[in-house]
């Protein structure tokens, strides 16, 4: 049976890095509309259920700190997250980009974690809006992973950035598959 639920449509057209349009303003997003765009490239890449790869257990350990038990102290939505984080299938590529984050730059790796965690509760809490969770876990996975490839002394400082490091974050890539 298939998804006939209507889902929010996108305030401003998407475009990937090299100006090219990918999704027009007032598209509907879908579940699969985010899969083709994480998927861009890919078409051969073998994908991954969170559960598999350490990623699932950091964002929960992540989430299980002093710092967010305000927030994620609901345990039915802790449930539902972990059910979520569970069935989400990232590409290979997508989940050795956040590997080399993590041993990298490990507090953007964790900003990573929690902000995908915060997207999903917000979405199950809005699901009765059309909000989809499974779609709202994969945008939060891959919603900063292009800093995997900037230099750790841009993503680390604390000052405003240079004309020239601004130019270096605008120009940055993932490699894919």
């Amino acid at each position: 049976m298939g998804n006939k639920k209507t889902y929010p449509a996108l305030a401003a057209s998407l475009y990937d890095i090299d100006g090219n349009l990918l999704f027009a303003a007032s598209r509907r997003i879908s579940r699969k509309i985010v899969h083709d765009l994480v998927k861009t490239n890919h078409a051969q890449c073998s994908e991954i259920y969170l559960s598999e790869t350490c990623i699932a257990n950091d964002m929960l350990t992540s989430i299980n700190t002093d710092a967010y038990k305000e927030v994620f102290f609901d345990k039915d939505i802790l449930d539902q997250l972990y059910s979520i984080i569970a069935q989400t299938k990232i590409s290979e590529p997508i989940i050795k980009e956040l590997q080399a984050l993590k041993a990298i730059i490990p507090l953007t790796y964790r900003h990573i974690l929690i902000v995908s965690a915060l997207s999903i509760k917000i979405s199950l809490q809005l699901k009765d809006e059309g909000y989809d969770p499974f779609t709202t876990a994969s945008i939060g996975i891959v919603h900063d992973l292009g800093k995997s490839r900037l230099p750790a002394g841009i993503l680390e400082k604390t000052t405003p950035l240079t004309h020239d490091e601004f130019s270096v974050i605008q120009t940055q890539r993932i490699n894919r598959c």
